[in-house]
C-alpha cells in the first residue's frame, strides 16, 4: 500500500441549493456555504492528484468506508493519460474511415457526431462495436490487475470477481439515452456489487455528467415508477433534490459508486461527444438469481425497459 493521501480526504463544500463535485474537493460553482458545515462532515472528497502522481491513483481500504456510507467516493487518475490518446486516436481513425460528406457546421469541433446521425440500425452497429474496442478492455484488465494486488476483492469479501467494461456515448444536445433519477437496476448482477464511472472526456454540467444522491443506497432496492415503461425512474418522494451531488471530472478521473446509489444523467450541452467508461466489478458468488423477493423490483423494471425498447424498434421496422 502507497503512502499517497488518500482519494476521499480532502473536505467538501458546497452551496446551498446545488453540489458540483470536482477532483479538488472544491465547488465547481460558488455559491451559499449554507450547508458547507454539514457537508464537511459528512463527505471526503479527493486531494489534488497532481502532486500524487497518475500512477499512484487507485482505490485505498478507508475510501471503501466512504462508499459504504455515502454510496460513492472520487478516484483520481484511473486511466492514464496515454490511455487517453490511445482512445482519442481510435475515435479519431473512425471518424476519419467511416465519415462521409462534409461536417455538420453545429459541430464542427467534433465531426464523430455526424458517425451517430446515421439510421438507427447503422448507430446501433457502431455503438455496440465500439464497446469491444481494445483499449477499452486493455484499461479494463489493467485496472482489474491494480485492484487485485492492493486487496481490493479481498477488503469486498469477493470470492468470484466479474470484471467487464461498458462504453456510454452521449451526444450533443439530444435527450437520447439521458436516464432519469433510478437504481442499476439493469447491470447489477450480484448483491456484493460497485461500479466505476471513468471520464473519458471531462465531465461536467457543460459537457454532460452523473448527478448523485449521497446516501441513498442505504434504502437497499426500491420499487421504480414505471409510468414510462422505457425510462423506470424512483419516486420523488424518496430521495431530496437538494442534496444532488454533479460531478465534474478531468478526463481519466472517476467515481467508486454502490448500484443501489440513487443517480441520474446530466445532459451534454456542449459541441462535443462526451464518452465515459463504466467498469463493472461484481461477486459471481452473490450472483442474483431471478426470483429473488430481495430484487423483484429490479427485475419488473428490467422486464418493463426491454419490452418497451423491443415495442419501438418492432414499431420502427414497420
Amino acid at each position: 500500500m502507497h503512502n499517497a493521501p488518500s482519494a476521499c480526504s480532502a473536505p467538501f463544500q458546497a452551496r446551498s441549493w446545488k453540489r458540483t463535485l470536482n477532483r479538488s474537493g472544491k465547488p465547481a460553482v460558488r455559491g451559499s456555504d449554507g450547508c458547507a458545515l454539514e457537508m464537511r462532515k459528512r463527505f471526503r472528497a479527493i486531494e489534488s492528484a497532481s502532486a500524487i502522481g497518475y500512477e499512484q491513483c487507485m482505490i485505498e481500504r478507508r475510501q471503501l468506508e466512504v462508499v459504504r456510507s455515502e454510496g460513492f467516493c472520487v478516484v483520481p487518475g484511473l486511466v492514464h493519460r496515454d490511455e487517453i490518446g490511445q482512445f482519442e486516436q481510435n475515435i479519431g481513425d473512425l471518424v476519419s474511415t467511416f465519415q462521409s460528406g462534409g461536417p455538420d457546421p453545429n459541430f464542427r469541433e467534433d465531426p464523430f457526431v455526424n458517425l451517430f446521425a446515421n439510421d438507427r440500425k447503422s448507430r446501433d452497429l457502431l455503438f455496440s462495436s465500439m464497446e469491444r474496442l481494445a483499449i477499452l478492455h486493455r484499461i479494463s484488465a489493467r485496472i482489474e490487475d491494480d485492484l487485485r494486488r492492493q486487496g481490493f476483492f479481498e477488503w469486498t469479501g469477493m470470492r468470484v470477481p466479474l470484471v467487464w467494461p461498458d462504453l456510454r456515448v452521449d451526444l450533443p444536445w439530444t435527450s437520447r439515452g439521458l436516464l432519469p433519477v433510478h437504481q442499476d437496476y439493469k447491470s447489477a448482477k450480484a448483491t456484493t456489487a460497485f461500479r466505476l464511472w471513468i471520464a473519458l472526456r471531462p465531465a461536467n454540467e457543460e459537457f454532460g455528467s452523473m448527478c448523485l444522491y449521497p446516501g441513498t443506497h442505504r434504502q437497499g432496492p426500491v420499487t421504480h415508477d414505471l409510468e414510462e415503461p422505457a425510462r423506470p425512474r424512483i419516486p420523488p418522494d424518496l430521495y431530496d433534490e437538494t442534496e444532488k451531488v454533479i460531478l465534474d471530472l478531468p478526463a481519466g478521473d472517476g467515481v467508486l459508486i454502490d448500484p443501489l446509489l440513487f443517480h441520474a444523467s446530466v445532459p451534454n450541452r456542449s459541441s462535443r461527444t462526451k464518452f465515459t467508461l463504466m467498469i463493472q466489478l461484481q461477486d459471481l458468488a452473490t450472483l442474483i438469481l431471478p426470483g429473488d423477493p430481495r430484487y423483484a423490483s429490479f427485475e419488473q423494471s428490467l422486464n418493463t425497459r426491454l419490452a418497451a425498447e423491443q415495442a419501438l424498434v418492432e414499431h420502427q421496422q414497420q
